[in-house]
Protein backbone atom coordinates (compact mmCIF):
# COMPACT_ATOMS: atom_id res chain seq x y z
CA UNK A 1 0.00 0.00 0.00
CA UNK A 2 2.59 2.20 0.95
CA UNK A 3 5.00 1.67 -2.03
CA UNK A 4 1.54 1.81 -4.36
CA UNK A 5 1.07 5.58 -2.97
CA UNK A 6 4.99 6.81 -3.29
CA UNK A 7 4.67 5.55 -6.80
CA UNK A 8 1.39 7.24 -7.94
CA UNK A 9 2.23 9.89 -10.31
CA UNK A 10 -0.59 12.43 -9.78
CA UNK A 11 -0.37 13.69 -5.84
CA UNK A 12 -3.93 15.15 -6.40
CA UNK A 13 -5.49 11.81 -6.96
CA UNK A 14 -4.42 9.74 -4.07
CA UNK A 15 -7.13 10.95 -1.65
CA UNK A 16 -10.19 9.59 -3.92
CA UNK A 17 -7.94 6.30 -4.66
CA UNK A 18 -7.21 5.84 -1.69
CA UNK A 19 -10.87 6.11 -0.30
CA UNK A 20 -11.78 3.74 -3.22
CA UNK A 21 -8.83 0.93 -1.53
CA UNK A 22 -9.80 1.25 1.41
CA UNK A 23 -13.74 0.43 0.45
CA UNK A 24 -11.98 -2.79 -1.62
CA UNK A 25 -10.10 -3.78 1.40
CA UNK A 26 -13.32 -3.55 3.99
CA UNK A 27 -15.33 -5.61 1.73
CA UNK A 28 -12.56 -8.52 2.00
CA UNK A 29 -10.60 -8.07 4.91
CA UNK A 30 -12.99 -6.17 7.46
CA UNK A 31 -10.89 -4.75 9.84
CA UNK A 32 -7.66 -3.84 7.37
CA UNK A 33 -10.20 -0.88 6.88
CA UNK A 34 -8.40 0.78 9.85
CA UNK A 35 -4.43 1.25 8.00
CA UNK A 36 -6.46 2.54 5.10
CA UNK A 37 -7.86 5.13 6.85
CA UNK A 38 -5.48 6.08 8.51
CA UNK A 39 -3.17 6.26 5.57
CA UNK A 40 -5.87 8.50 4.20
CA UNK A 41 -6.60 11.01 6.35
CA UNK A 42 -2.79 11.31 6.31
CA UNK A 43 -2.39 12.16 2.86
CA UNK A 44 -5.21 14.01 3.09
CA UNK A 45 -3.85 16.17 5.93
CA UNK A 46 -0.70 17.35 3.87
CA UNK A 47 -3.44 18.42 1.06
CA UNK A 48 -4.27 22.67 0.40
CA UNK A 49 -8.05 23.35 2.01
CA UNK A 50 -8.75 23.79 -1.41
CA UNK A 51 -9.04 20.19 -2.12
CA UNK A 52 -12.86 19.55 -1.01
CA UNK A 53 -13.60 16.93 -2.85
CA UNK A 54 -10.52 14.67 -1.40
CA UNK A 55 -11.20 15.94 2.08
CA UNK A 56 -14.74 14.26 1.66
CA UNK A 57 -12.91 10.81 0.32
CA UNK A 58 -11.51 10.63 3.23
CA UNK A 59 -13.83 11.63 5.41
CA UNK A 60 -16.15 9.04 3.78
CA UNK A 61 -13.98 6.68 4.03
CA UNK A 62 -13.65 7.70 7.98
CA UNK A 63 -17.42 7.21 8.16
CA UNK A 64 -17.65 3.59 6.71
CA UNK A 65 -14.57 2.37 9.23
CA UNK A 66 -17.35 3.97 12.14
CA UNK A 67 -20.03 2.43 10.65
CA UNK A 68 -18.38 -1.15 10.42
CA UNK A 69 -17.15 -0.64 14.24
CA UNK A 70 -20.51 0.11 15.60
CA UNK A 71 -22.44 -2.80 13.43
CA UNK A 72 -19.65 -5.19 15.40
CA UNK A 73 -20.21 -3.79 18.64
CA UNK A 74 -16.78 -2.26 19.16
CA UNK A 75 -18.50 1.55 19.75
CA UNK A 76 -14.80 2.59 21.14
CA UNK A 77 -13.33 2.01 17.50
CA UNK A 78 -16.82 3.87 16.24
CA UNK A 79 -16.43 6.76 18.25
CA UNK A 80 -12.95 7.41 17.27
CA UNK A 81 -13.81 7.04 13.64
CA UNK A 82 -17.13 9.09 13.91
CA UNK A 83 -15.06 12.40 15.30
CA UNK A 84 -12.44 12.00 12.93
CA UNK A 85 -15.40 12.07 9.97
CA UNK A 86 -16.28 15.48 11.82
CA UNK A 87 -13.59 17.01 11.79
CA UNK A 88 -12.92 16.48 7.90
CA UNK A 89 -16.15 17.58 7.33
CA UNK A 90 -15.34 20.55 9.12
CA UNK A 91 -12.47 21.04 6.91
CA UNK A 92 -14.48 21.05 3.98
CA UNK A 93 -16.30 24.41 2.93
CA UNK A 94 -19.90 24.26 2.38
CA UNK A 95 -20.41 20.86 4.06
CA UNK A 96 -23.88 19.16 3.69
CA UNK A 97 -25.83 19.84 6.98
CA UNK A 98 -27.25 16.18 6.56
CA UNK A 99 -23.99 14.48 6.38
CA UNK A 100 -22.85 16.05 9.20
CA UNK A 101 -26.42 15.18 11.31
CA UNK A 102 -26.28 11.73 10.46
CA UNK A 103 -22.35 11.72 11.98
CA UNK A 104 -23.60 13.55 14.91
CA UNK A 105 -26.50 10.12 15.05
CA UNK A 106 -23.60 7.69 15.46
CA UNK A 107 -21.44 9.44 17.47
CA UNK A 108 -24.22 10.00 20.04
CA UNK A 109 -24.99 6.13 19.36
CA UNK A 110 -20.93 5.24 19.67
CA UNK A 111 -20.97 7.21 22.57
CA UNK A 112 -23.77 6.31 24.31
CA UNK A 113 -22.34 2.66 24.24
CA UNK A 114 -19.16 3.60 25.56
CA UNK A 115 -20.42 5.28 28.66
CA UNK A 116 -19.18 8.61 27.24
CA UNK A 117 -21.85 11.34 29.00
CA UNK A 118 -21.70 13.31 26.18
CA UNK A 119 -23.67 11.31 23.97
CA UNK A 120 -26.60 13.17 25.44
CA UNK A 121 -25.44 16.62 24.11
CA UNK A 122 -24.73 15.05 20.80
CA UNK A 123 -27.79 13.88 20.09
CA UNK A 124 -29.38 16.84 21.22
CA UNK A 125 -27.18 18.57 18.50
CA UNK A 126 -28.24 16.38 16.17
CA UNK A 127 -31.74 16.34 16.95
CA UNK A 128 -31.52 20.39 16.86
CA UNK A 129 -30.13 20.30 13.27
CA UNK A 130 -32.70 17.59 11.99
CA UNK A 131 -35.20 19.95 13.32
CA UNK A 132 -33.49 22.60 11.35
CA UNK A 133 -33.14 20.62 8.51
CA UNK A 134 -36.96 19.57 8.76
CA UNK A 135 -35.85 16.09 8.50
CA UNK A 136 -38.16 13.67 10.74
CA UNK A 137 -36.42 10.81 9.72
CA UNK A 138 -33.11 12.16 11.21
CA UNK A 139 -35.27 13.83 14.37
CA UNK A 140 -36.36 10.73 14.82
CA UNK A 141 -33.52 8.85 15.06
CA UNK A 142 -31.43 11.77 17.20
CA UNK A 143 -33.94 11.66 20.43
CA UNK A 144 -34.89 7.53 19.86
CA UNK A 145 -30.92 7.01 20.22
CA UNK A 146 -30.84 9.04 22.90
CA UNK A 147 -31.67 6.98 25.99
CA UNK A 148 -29.82 4.10 27.87
CA UNK A 149 -32.99 2.34 28.32
CA UNK A 150 -34.01 4.40 32.34
CA UNK A 151 -34.83 7.73 33.27
CA UNK A 152 -32.25 9.89 32.50
CA UNK A 153 -32.73 10.89 36.13
CA UNK A 154 -34.16 9.51 38.64
CA UNK A 155 -36.63 12.25 40.39
CA UNK A 156 -35.90 14.73 37.71
CA UNK A 157 -37.03 15.28 34.69
CA UNK A 158 -34.70 16.08 31.80
CA UNK A 159 -36.30 19.13 29.70
CA UNK A 160 -34.09 19.04 26.70
CA UNK A 161 -34.83 15.66 25.82
CA UNK A 162 -38.85 15.70 26.84
CA UNK A 163 -38.09 19.10 24.39
CA UNK A 164 -36.56 17.05 21.74
CA UNK A 165 -38.84 14.01 21.87
CA UNK A 166 -42.19 16.90 21.80
CA UNK A 167 -40.65 18.00 18.95
CA UNK A 168 -40.38 14.91 17.19
CA UNK A 169 -43.94 13.80 17.97
CA UNK A 170 -45.45 16.67 16.36
CA UNK A 171 -42.82 15.79 13.59
CA UNK A 172 -44.66 12.56 12.97
CA UNK A 173 -47.83 11.51 11.20
CA UNK A 174 -50.21 10.17 13.93
CA UNK A 175 -49.84 6.84 12.39
CA UNK A 176 -46.05 6.68 12.12
CA UNK A 177 -44.56 3.53 13.56
CA UNK A 178 -41.61 5.66 14.90
CA UNK A 179 -44.11 7.58 16.88
CA UNK A 180 -44.85 4.74 19.20
CA UNK A 181 -41.76 4.87 20.35
CA UNK A 182 -41.40 8.65 20.65
CA UNK A 183 -44.25 8.61 22.76
CA UNK A 184 -43.18 5.79 24.87
CA UNK A 185 -40.07 7.25 25.54
CA UNK A 186 -41.43 10.51 26.23
CA UNK A 187 -43.56 8.47 28.84
CA UNK A 188 -40.81 7.61 30.48
CA UNK A 189 -38.87 10.58 30.45
CA UNK A 190 -42.02 12.20 32.35
CA UNK A 191 -42.47 9.67 35.02
CA UNK A 192 -40.91 12.35 37.97
CA UNK A 193 -42.62 15.31 36.46
CA UNK A 194 -45.69 14.51 38.52
CA UNK A 195 -48.44 13.44 35.69
CA UNK A 196 -49.06 10.14 36.13
CA UNK A 197 -52.20 10.25 33.97
CA UNK A 198 -50.43 11.79 31.31
CA UNK A 199 -47.85 8.99 31.45
CA UNK A 200 -50.33 6.33 31.31
CA UNK A 201 -52.44 7.94 28.49
CA UNK A 202 -48.60 8.43 26.45
CA UNK A 203 -47.90 5.17 27.73
CA UNK A 204 -51.00 3.83 26.22
CA UNK A 205 -51.25 5.62 22.97
CA UNK A 206 -47.41 4.41 22.16
CA UNK A 207 -48.69 0.90 22.31
CA UNK A 208 -51.04 1.12 20.73
CA UNK A 209 -49.94 2.57 17.60
CA UNK A 210 -47.56 0.13 17.81
CA UNK A 211 -49.71 -2.95 17.96
CA UNK A 212 -51.59 -1.50 15.01
CA UNK A 213 -48.10 -1.52 12.77
CA UNK A 214 -47.39 -5.06 12.76
CA UNK A 215 -43.80 -4.59 13.66
CA UNK A 216 -42.26 -6.65 16.75
CA UNK A 217 -39.19 -4.65 16.72
CA UNK A 218 -40.72 -1.71 16.95
CA UNK A 219 -43.49 -3.30 19.73
CA UNK A 220 -40.77 -4.36 21.68
CA UNK A 221 -38.89 -0.97 22.15
CA UNK A 222 -42.32 0.30 22.79
CA UNK A 223 -43.39 -1.71 25.68
CA UNK A 224 -39.54 -1.58 26.97
CA UNK A 225 -39.87 2.15 27.26
CA UNK A 226 -43.72 2.20 28.20
CA UNK A 227 -43.27 -0.52 30.98
CA UNK A 228 -40.61 1.40 32.52
CA UNK A 229 -42.92 5.08 32.39
CA UNK A 230 -45.81 3.49 34.55
CA UNK A 231 -43.02 1.69 36.84
CA UNK A 232 -45.08 2.49 39.92
CA UNK A 233 -46.48 0.03 42.76
CA UNK A 234 -50.25 -0.05 41.78
CA UNK A 235 -49.12 -0.84 38.19
CA UNK A 236 -47.35 -4.23 38.61
CA UNK A 237 -49.85 -7.02 36.99
CA UNK A 238 -49.91 -4.62 34.25
CA UNK A 239 -46.16 -3.65 34.00
CA UNK A 240 -45.76 -7.82 34.35
CA UNK A 241 -47.73 -8.98 31.49
CA UNK A 242 -46.00 -6.38 29.31
CA UNK A 243 -42.35 -7.21 30.25
CA UNK A 244 -43.48 -10.67 29.94
CA UNK A 245 -44.45 -9.95 26.24
CA UNK A 246 -41.28 -7.48 25.94
CA UNK A 247 -39.39 -10.56 26.64
CA UNK A 248 -40.94 -12.75 24.50
CA UNK A 249 -40.87 -10.43 21.72
CA UNK A 250 -36.80 -9.74 22.04
CA UNK A 251 -35.87 -13.07 22.13
CA UNK A 252 -36.76 -13.57 18.35
CA UNK A 253 -34.95 -10.04 17.83
CA UNK A 254 -31.35 -10.22 17.22
CA UNK A 255 -30.61 -7.20 19.55
CA UNK A 256 -28.16 -8.46 22.15
CA UNK A 257 -28.85 -4.47 23.83
CA UNK A 258 -32.75 -4.90 23.73
CA UNK A 259 -32.33 -8.49 25.38
CA UNK A 260 -30.42 -7.25 28.33
CA UNK A 261 -32.73 -4.79 28.71
CA UNK A 262 -36.11 -6.99 28.48
CA UNK A 263 -34.06 -9.33 30.88
CA UNK A 264 -33.43 -6.40 33.09
CA UNK A 265 -37.07 -6.09 33.42
CA UNK A 266 -37.64 -9.39 34.01
CA UNK A 267 -35.33 -9.96 37.24
CA UNK A 268 -36.68 -6.82 38.52
CA UNK A 269 -40.65 -7.86 37.52
CA UNK A 270 -40.01 -11.52 39.40
CA UNK A 271 -38.06 -9.73 42.39
CA UNK A 272 -41.46 -7.79 43.14
CA UNK A 273 -43.63 -10.73 42.49
CA UNK A 274 -41.30 -13.12 44.73
CA UNK A 275 -41.12 -15.22 41.05
CA UNK A 276 -37.26 -17.35 41.83
CA UNK A 277 -37.32 -18.66 38.18
CA UNK A 278 -38.29 -15.04 36.81
CA UNK A 279 -35.45 -13.63 38.65
CA UNK A 280 -33.36 -16.24 37.75
CA UNK A 281 -34.34 -16.47 33.41
CA UNK A 282 -33.48 -13.06 33.42
CA UNK A 283 -30.02 -12.19 35.52
CA UNK A 284 -28.66 -15.64 33.08
CA UNK A 285 -30.11 -13.74 29.84
CA UNK A 286 -28.23 -9.83 31.20
CA UNK A 287 -25.25 -12.25 31.88
CA UNK A 288 -25.32 -13.77 28.68
CA UNK A 289 -25.58 -10.31 26.74
CA UNK A 290 -23.11 -8.90 28.64
CA UNK A 291 -20.36 -11.15 27.30
CA UNK A 292 -21.32 -10.05 24.02
CA UNK A 293 -21.54 -5.98 24.54
CA UNK A 294 -18.72 -3.51 25.50
CA UNK A 295 -21.67 -1.42 27.37
CA UNK A 296 -20.74 0.05 30.36
CA UNK A 297 -24.65 -0.30 31.27
CA UNK A 298 -24.54 -4.18 31.26
CA UNK A 299 -21.56 -3.97 33.72
CA UNK A 300 -25.06 -5.32 35.64
CA UNK A 301 -24.94 -8.11 34.57
CA UNK A 302 -21.45 -9.26 36.08
CA UNK A 303 -22.23 -7.43 39.45
CA UNK A 304 -25.55 -9.50 40.09
CA UNK A 305 -23.68 -13.11 39.22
Amino acid sequence: MRRFVTLWPEREKVPSVMAQIAWTRELRCGTSLRCSVLQTRRRCSRLPSSHAGHVYSCGYAARRAAERALAQLAPTEAARWYRQALELHDQAAGGDRIERCDLLIGLGEAQCQTGDPEFRQTLLDAAHLAQALEDADRLSRAVLANSRGWWSQAGAVDSGRVHALEVADEALADDDPRRAQVLALLANELHFAGEPARCRALAGEAIAIARAAGDPATLAHTLLHASWAIWVPDTLRERQRMTDELVELAQHLDDPRLRFLAASRQWNIGAQVGDRGRVSAGLETMRAMGARMPDPTVALAAIRG
